[in-house]
């Protein structure tokens, strides 16, 4: 006995298929978009620093700013293709734990350059509280 089977795909979700498609693609685009933005500010900030060797430096929330705009964006780009059935619940897990210790290594790092520019600030003031005495030294009177 012989059964020859024919079939023919209905696209009867195809609509929401596509405007998941659609979403996907929009957040890919805002994604890198952010990327662009943070490349940009990054330079304005390089450039802008190197202008004002004397100035004391601050650290910038700038980078921690943008990895987390990064960060989101990819979150929801996963979520996206998780609602279209391209990628595992495990890989929008993985990105939301990636993006927690992302922003976590960020932080860390500008808590430590915060802490620099408060230990080059009380090495700064501990000159001023000497000033007086090399003022009263021959050298400062020339």
């Amino acid at each position: 006995m012989w059964s020859v089977t024919v079939g023919v795909p209905i696209p009867v979700f195809a609509g929401s298929k596509q405007a998941r498609g659609v979403t996907e693609a929009l957040a890919l685009r805002r994604a890198t978009e952010h990327d662009v933005e943070s490349v940009e500010q990054l330079l304005a900030c390089a450039c802008s620093s190197g202008s004002t060797p004397g100035a004391p430096s601050r650290p910038s929330t700038t980078s921690t700013s943008t990895a987390c705009c990064a960060d989101r964006d990819h979150r929801e780009s996963t979520r996206a293709q998780y609602g279209v059935g391209k990628v595992p619940f495990s890989s929008v897990l993985e990105a939301n734990v990636s993006a927690i210790s992302e922003a976590d290594a960020a932080l860390e790092v500008l808590a430590d350059a915060w802490r620099l520019a408060i230990a080059q600030d009380e090495l700064s003031l501990d000159d001023v509280t000497l000033s007086p005495t090399v003022m009263g030294s021959p050298r400062a009177a020339a």
